[in-house]
């Protein structure tokens, strides 16, 4: 029964149960007569109240719950942002565990050094990191990931330093095909890949294969992965092929690097 109605039926039956009361009173019925004319109503009344009792436990339970439900759904979402504060720990331990390896086991003279800034205007060729003249950086350090190349230091303050990315069209990494060793250039292209440039017009080249940096020239080491060939250009000059290459390092997704102290012969 709705709330309504069912108050409405009580209040029907309390006011014909007060006019026989009333009645009784005023002696216009004695007190068995009035008695008799109320015992229909008892039953119905003893129903109604009963009634009235299970809406009332009813709705506290409703409210109850509701109080429940609502503790629930906040604990709920405390524990979803703790999961996901956990397993951003637990990527960035991964990192940090990673980048340390590769200080220890290639470059233990290197510095690490954090992401502090990056330009949206400038997202795909340049990047600010954290570490500065007052730590010993000097310009044409080369930034590495565990992953490969990150780029080369072409700028620096004292207390942070300007890297020119992979992936700007300004740079240029003397490369070399894993497979064939073939020799070229990696230049950058656009937000997202690279191309390799002067490769003998004669050499096999597969999708997939490794490049990497060749170690010709006075700034790159020799060995460091640079990415993997996703697509072969033809011939861009007349004696040459070129191959479109997507960088090994994950740009978006990077924190920390190497800056490394100095060239590595291979």
């Amino acid at each position: 029964m709705k709330p309504s109605r069912f108050l409405l039926a009580v209040a029907v039956l309390l006011a014909l149960s007060a006019g026989l009361l009333a009645l009784q009173t005023m002696g216009g019925v004695d007190g068995a007569e009035a008695a008799l004319h109320l015992a229909p109503l008892q039953a119905p009344l003893a129903r109604a109240s009963a009634s009235w009792n299970d809406w009332l436990v009813d709705l506290k339970g409703f409210r109850q719950m509701g109080d429940r439900n609502r503790a629930l759904e906040a604990e709920n979402i405390r524990l979803r942002l703790e999961n996901e504060r956990l397993a951003s720990l637990q990527l960035e331990n991964q990192r940090l565990g990673a980048l340390l390896k590769l200080r220890r086991e290639r470059h233990p003279k290197s510095l690490t050094a954090r992401v502090g800034a990056r330009d949206p205007n400038l997202w795909n060729s340049q990047m600010v990191m954290d570490r500065g003249s007052l730590d010993g950086v000097h310009r044409d350090m080369v930034v590495v990931a565990p992953q490969g190349l990150v780029g080369r230091v072409f700028k620096v303050g004292p207390r942070a330093c300007r890297v020119r990315l992979l992936l700007d069209p300004r740079s240029a990494v003397p490369a070399v095909l894993a497979d064939s060793g073939a020799l070229g250039i990696v230049y950058g292209h656009d937000a997202q890949t690279c191309t390799m440039k002067f490769i003998a017009h004669d050499v096999p080249i597969r999708e997939g294969e490794l490049v990497m940096t060749s170690g010709l020239g006075e700034v790159y080491p020799r060995g460091i992965p640079l990415g993997r060939v996703i697509r072969r250009l033809g011939r861009t000059e007349a004696l040459f092929q070129s191959v479109q290459v997507l960088p090994e390092v994950d740009f978006w997704a990077l924190r920390e690097a190497l800056l490394l102290s100095r060239p590595r012969g291979g």
